[in-house]
């Protein structure tokens, strides 16, 4: 279903997404899963940054996927959450790129890659992302 997911957001059948995205999530609960739930959450998230399918918010699926994240303490989990939650933020706050709350996530972001061993991947992933 994950991997259904993401074809079928590549696709830009955002519908068909939604709903993989959704059973990947159901699966991964009954399989305790957590990296895999997190991964799904925060996949999920961003869906719906681009469109509205539910009452669900972005911010509520990813502070689920920050729990179960911090929990597991995988880096490159934790790196891709804060850039969903970077995204998030600098689409919602385009007037006001430099506010509070995105220098946090920043500095939130900083922690996670300095000095672990997926630094050099962290950093990569950062700059490459920022562009988008």
């Amino acid at each position: 279903s994950f991997f259904l997911a993401n074809t079928y957001t590549k696709a830009n059948k955002i519908y068909d997404a939604y709903n993989s995205y959704n059973e990947a999530i159901q699966k991964f609960k009954i399989n305790k899963d957590s990296f895999g739930l997190a991964n799904s959450l925060i996949s999920l998230s961003s869906i719906l940054m681009k469109k509205d399918l539910t009452n669900t918010t972005s911010q509520e699926l990813l502070e689920e996927a920050e729990r179960i994240a911090l929990q597991i303490n995988d880096t490159k989990l934790i790196i891709r959450l804060y850039m969903a939650y970077l995204k998030l933020y600098l689409s919602e706050n385009q007037k006001d790129n430099d506010n509070e709350l995105i220098n946090k996530i920043v500095d939130k972001l900083k922690k996670a890659i300095k000095g672990k061993k997926d630094e050099s991947w962290g950093l990569a992933y950062f700059n490459t992302n920022m562009g988008t």
